[in-house]
C-alpha cells in the first residue's frame, strides 16, 4: 500500500524523501501528496552544495500534488553542468504517529495481514486465494496518482 509505487501512492507513515531535477523550473512537481518540510538545494557551478532560501519558494497542493512553486523573487542560480540532477527537492510527507493514519488504512492492512496469515505459501495444490475484494473498495477514495 505504502509508497509512491504502492497502492495508494503515497506515504502512509512518515517519510522523508528526495526528488532530484535536472534544471531549474518555476514548479517543481513531487511525486507525492501533502509535501511538509521542503528543502530545496542545488549543486553550484563550483560544484558546492546551496539551499534555497525559504521565502523564495512555497508548497501548494494542487490536481498533480504537492509542488514547489519558486516565486518571483528567485533568480535561478547557475548549477554545475556535469551533475546529471544538481537540483534537489527533500520533503517529509505521511502521518506523524499512527493515531492519524486513516482508520479504512488501518483496516486494510488488518485484512491484508490476516489473508497472509491464513494463505502463507507461496505455491500450493490449491488456487491461490486472492486478496479479498473489500481491501480495493475501502482504498479506493484514499488513492492518489498523479495526472500526467
Amino acid at each position: 500500500l505504502d509508497g509512491y509505487e504502492g497502492l495508494l501512492g503515497r506515504a502512509i507513515m512518515e517519510q522523508t524523501w528526495r526528488q532530484p531535477f535536472r534544471a531549474w523550473s518555476r514548479t517543481l512537481q513531487l511525486p507525492m501528496p501533502g509535501a511538509r518540510d521542503v528543502v530545496v538545494a542545488y549543486i553550484d557551478q563550483d560544484g558546492v552544495e546551496q539551499t534555497v532560501d525559504p521565502a523564495l519558494y512555497e508548497v501548494v497542493e494542487g490536481y498533480m500534488g504537492s509542488m514547489v512553486r519558486l516565486l518571483s523573487a528567485f533568480t535561478a542560480p547557475s548549477l554545475k553542468t556535469d551533475i546529471l540532477q544538481p537540483v534537489n527537492v527533500t520533503f517529509t510527507c505521511g502521518a506523524a504517529s499512527a493515531d492519524d493514519v486513516d482508520e479504512r488504512i488501518k483496516l486494510a492492512i488488518a485484512i491484508m495481514a490476516t489473508h497472509r496469515e491464513h494463505h502463507r505459501s507461496v505455491t500450493t495444490d490449491a488456487r491461490e486465494a486472492p486478496v479479498p475484494m473489500g481491501v480495493s473498495q475501502l482504498i479506493a477514495p484514499l488513492r492518489w496518482r498523479p495526472c500526467a
